[in-house]
Formats: C-alpha cells, structure tokens, sequence
C-alpha cells in the first residue's frame, strides 16, 4: 500500500514553503477540504455546534435539512484512504498534480469509497478559467453493463458535456482525449470498475483497459479506478498497467 505521511499542520518543511509552478507561473493551489458538520447560511459555512438550539429551530426548513444531510463523523480508516486518494493527485503537497499514473482504490461493498470520491471532488470543483469551464476532478462510473463507450459518455458528463447516442466508440475515445485537456482535468475517477466484464457483443476486459491507459497517457492525467476487492486482480494481471508507477492502490474496508 501507498505510504502516505501525516501532515501535521503546525509544522512546515521546504516543500511547503516553495511549491513547484506550472509553466504559466501561476502555483498549485490546494483548496481545503470540504466542511463538515456545516451549514452555508449567506453564502457562507457555518460550524452546526456554533448555532444554538434556539436559533437551530428558527432556521427554515431547508436549511434544518441540510444540516442532517451534512452530520459527518470521521474515522481512522476512513481518513486514511481519503489521504491515499489525495497522494494518487498530489504526490507531494504543494507540488504538481501527478499525472500518467492508474491508481487503484478497492474495499467491500458500503465501505465508503463512492462517499470518499464524491468528497474528493467536492473540494476541486470546476470553476471558470480563460473563456472556459475547468473541471480539475472528474468523476464517471462504470456502466452497469461494463461497456466502454457507456464509460466514455459518463466521463464526458463528468465534464458536463452531453455526448450523441449516435457517436461511435472511437469518436467517443477522440472526444475524450480532445476535451479533458481542454477542461484543465488532472484526476479522473472511474467508479464501480468491478462491473467490467464480457458483454453479449463482446466487449472484453482488455478493451477497456487498453482506453484507461490512453486516457492517462494522452490526457497528461492520473487515474484513480474504485471498486470491490476483485478490481486489483482485474488490473494487476495487466503488466503495463503495473509498470506505470507499480499500481498504487489503497484497500479500504
């Protein structure tokens, strides 16, 4: 498994204080992380236990609501992973986002690895740069039926872009290639790979491998793939795949 060292916020080493810079000189910058056990009143996040019952009650509905849909309680297990999905993005802090790299994270069904991906891109969220939307995170799923132009089109959307029906698999693999660059994409998550498998029109595993390492080869980005235990035999019988980086990977259970 991927070490992945403790950050203690009240100290600082020299790859804190000087980050690396991307040929435009602007530096990386990583956002916080999502609040929890908040509330955004007035645009604003706002800590649960810093309202008192009284005003609690006070509140409208909807903002009673959201403060139940927010309870979030940490766990050592669960903390652990989401610092194995933060090092598969950024090796190391405050340096430049990795990139070519198929990542793994894997664990029993209800673990939390969907909950710790939607977490993850919840503090990279797209935003507009020069004339266009970025999308730093994206996040796509295995189709239910393992197909790879099923996983194309959800990628696509995870870029909030639409795809026709009608277009084929390799327009789908050129639009994927074209358009996450251009979306300033840097991880791409590929949730549920578990339901990879032979299709009736024969659509094989290795198909779809072979489009996940012409997305992190073409796209200059990493890939994080989840799902059950039986995706790191999926991909780790793949000796290419293991020499990009010796498949990191994360179990959580």
């Amino acid at each position: 498994m991927p070490h992945i060292p403790h950050e203690d916020p009240d100290q600082t080493s020299d790859k804190d204080e000087a980050p690396d810079q991307p040929e435009n000189g602007v530096p990386y910058q990583i956002p916080p992380e999502p609040s929890d056990n908040a509330v955004v009143i007035d645009g604003e996040w706002i800590a649960v236990d810093s309202i008192s019952r009284k005003d609690r009650a006070s509140l409208p509905a909807y903002l009673r609501q959201d403060m139940i849909d927010n309870i979030f309680v940490k766990h050592d297990r669960y903390s652990d992973a989401y610092r194995a999905v933060e090092s598969f993005h950024y090796p190391i802090r405050g340096g430049r986002p990795d990139k070519g790299k198929i990542c793994i994270l894997f664990g029993n069904t209800r673990a939390g690895k969907t909950h710790i991906l939607k977490r993850y891109e919840k503090r990279y969220p797209p935003r507009l740069g020069e004339g266009a939307k970025l999308t730093p995170v994206v996040r796509s799923a295995m189709p239910d039926n393992g197909s790879v132009a099923g996983l194309l089109r959800s990628i696509m959307k995870g870029i909030g872009i639409q795809v026709s029906q009608q277009k084929n698999q390799d327009g789908l693999i050129r639009a994927v290639i074209d358009k996450l660059p251009e979306a300033g994409a840097e991880l791409v998550f590929i949730d549920e790979y578990q339901r990879l498998r032979l299709n009736r029109r024969g659509i094989s595993r290795d198909n779809v491998r072979e489009v996940v390492k012409t997305i992190a080869d073409s796209c200059g980005v990493n890939v994080v793939i989840a799902g059950l235990p039986s995706t790191f035999g999926l991909l780790s019988a793949d000796r290419q795949i293991v020499g990009r980086g010796l498949l990191p990977y994360h179990r959580f259970d």
